[in-house]
């Protein structure tokens, strides 16, 4: 009865292990796109300081709104040892322009 025991809960142990090695999850990098046309805040207008901190969620670091007036917000922000400037559309926030300004050392 004792031998039973044991062989079973061997069997049971591994079929566990095998089905938990075989759910493993592959590795990847998480990177968000900023090209044109990419909608930062789901198609719901934004504000000035709202357009800064999406692009902020958005991998850009040192975000500055240059020009906060009328249909498209200017931010300027860096990213990859690069500066750019994005312009967002108010309306909705989607990207319509990045331009790289310059490199940084």
């Amino acid at each position: 009865m004792k031998l039973h025991s044991v062989a079973a809960i061997l069997a049971f142990t591994a079929i566990f292990t095998i089905g938990t090695v075989a759910e493993t999850v592959p590795a990847f990098s998480q990177s968000h796109s900023v090209t044109v046309g990419v909608r930062i805040n789901n198609g719901h207008r934004i504000r000035c300081s709202d357009g800064a901190r999406l692009l902020r969620s958005r991998g850009f670091r040192n975000v500055r709104a240059l020009d906060c007036r009328g249909s498209h917000f200017l931010y300027r922000g860096d990213r990859s040892r690069r500066t750019y400037d994005i312009t967002v559309r108010a309306r909705d926030g989607r990207i319509t322009n990045v331009r790289t300004v310059r490199w940084r050392r």
